[in-house]
């Protein structure tokens, strides 16, 4: 019987299929990533493919979902049926990817995926209250100690903004957070110049380009959200790709980065505001200033002054009152 498209993608990837497999991931450098039901994070398998195996995969499995992508057409998402499986398939294709293709697939096994719901600890527990005391703790450290507080940000997963403007030090900050992140991680990166250059092995740089709509930032903002991330770095905030920056760390995505351009923390509250009604108009300004409140765990604002760049204020949106536009300083 002759090979289906899937057959070939899998070709080198066999070893990896099992009853437990939830995630494999294929990135630029030809490594494959990994995880089975229960890991903690993703593994690295013994295998490695060629620039030419990772696009012939993506381009098989395009093909058995209907889709074709090629270099105009750089970003593809399917569904299919592989043995026991659904796979949810994602493809990206180079120039938007730095360095070569990534594909990323997610498997789904209906007799595995029922299992009996039970607390995570002794009980219910509120998130939202496990958050709001993070930030507190992290406003409390950055009075006396920077780098804990900063560091304490990306341990325990907090959404940050870095903002600050034209030529602040924003990218630095941005670029010693993402280095603060455990390499057992998985980045994403999104930028439109590759300044961030994370150091994580398991990573995918995406390069993108405000005049191509299948390479906008807000495209492959969607885009990452099929890719397996544990964590999604966007260079800047400037339009549209704002509100979707704001439903991507809010399904799940916590410990997000991002730069925006604004003279002050608070302002930078409100220009997060202006610039995602820009995708969504539905929401009412107020409406927008208290998503983006209870989205954004941190706001680091950076400075310059007498041709020194440092951090100005650690400031947390959960001070910000949206009615009255002030600030709880208690």
């Amino acid at each position: 019987m002759d090979e289906s498209y899937v057959d070939k993608a899998f070709g080198r990837l066999r070893d990896l299929l099992n009853d437990d497999l939830v995630e494999v991931c294929v990135n630029p450098d030809g490594q494959v990533w990994y995880e089975n039901r229960g890991d903690a994070s993703m593994k690295l398998s013994h295998i490695k493919l060629s620039n030419e195996e990772v696009r012939d995969a993506g381009m098989q499995i395009a093909a058995e979902g209907n889709i074709r992508i090629s270099e105009k057409h750089p970003v593809g998402s399917v569904s299919i049926n592989y043995r026991d499986w659904l796979i949810r398939a994602q493809m990206i294709q180079h120039p938007v990817v730095r360095g070569g293709d990534a594909l990323a697939m997610r498997f789904f096994k209906s007799d595995t995926e029922m299992f009996e719901p039970a607390y995570l600890g002794d009980g219910p527990e509120s998130a939202s209250a496990a958050r709001r005391e993070l930030t507190n703790r992290v406003w409390g450290l950055a009075e006396g100690n920077l780098i804990d507080a900063l560091t304490m940000c990306v341990r325990e997963k907090l959404n940050v903004v870095v903002s600050g403007g034209t030529s602040s030090g924003k990218t630095s900050i941005a670029r010693w957070l993402v280095g603060q992140v455990d390499n057992s991680e998985r980045i994403l990166t999104i930028e439109d110049v590759p300044d961030l250059m994370p150091r994580q092995p398991n990573k995918v740089m995406m390069v993108s380009n405000r005049n191509d709509p299948f390479r906008s930032p807000d495209v492959l903002l969607q885009s990452s959200l099929r890719m397996r991330p544990d964590r999604i770095i966007l260079s800047e905030v400037t339009g549209a790709d704002a509100y979707t920056f704001l439903k991507a760390i809010n399904t799940g995505h916590g410990g997000s980065i991002t730069t925006i351009h604004a003279e002050t923390a608070e302002l930078a509250v409100e220009r997060m505001a202006q610039t995602a009604l820009e995708a969504d108009g539905k929401m009412t300004y107020q409406d927008m200033i208290s998503y983006v409140v209870r989205s954004i765990d941190v706001v680091i604002h950076v400075g310059k002054r007498d041709g020194k760049r440092g951090v100005l204020e650690v400031f947390l949106p959960s001070r910000y009152d949206a009615q009255t536009e002030t600030v709880d300083e208690s």
